[in-house]
């Protein structure tokens, strides 16, 4: 197991799962600049570090910042990744109190995403230059 920052060096390294938190530094969120080197890193070096693309895994957790961070750039591409939604803030009246107010957060939703055997395909064919 090796962990390294978004923009940290991977030369060489790969993996079976490779999970992705935080990519964005919510301060720069709004920085056109920074989350377009947020998503080249990911497109240029971590979508192509896993050692079996059609077995491994690339998770990716993070609160929404922007609609251009790195889960929007991921539906965008559509590359079959599966997004999965865990509200910090109840959609509707529930019994239990198993979510928060949002009065009461200083985060946002989280959004989880982890590509399909699909996803994975695409992600394992050679680039067109």
């Amino acid at each position: 197991m090796k962990a390294v920052g978004i923009k940290g060096s991977i030369t060489g390294e790969g993996g079976d799962y490779i999970i992705i938190d935080d990519p964005h530094n919510p301060k720069g969120a709004e920085s056109n600049a920074d989350r377009e080197a947020t998503l080249q890193n990911f497109d240029l070096a971590w979508s192509n570090r896993l050692n079996n693309k059609k077995t491994g895994r690339i998770i990716v957790i993070m609160q929404r910042l922007h609609h251009q961070d790195l889960t929007g750039h991921l539906i965008a591409k559509d590359l079959g990744y599966e997004v999965v939604k865990i509200p910090s803030v109840a959609e509707k009246k529930q019994s239990s109190p198993s979510h928060f107010l949002i009065e009461s957060l200083s985060v946002r939703p989280v959004h989880l995403c982890i590509p399909s055997a699909t996803a994975l395909r695409k992600l394992s064919r050679p680039k067109k230059i």
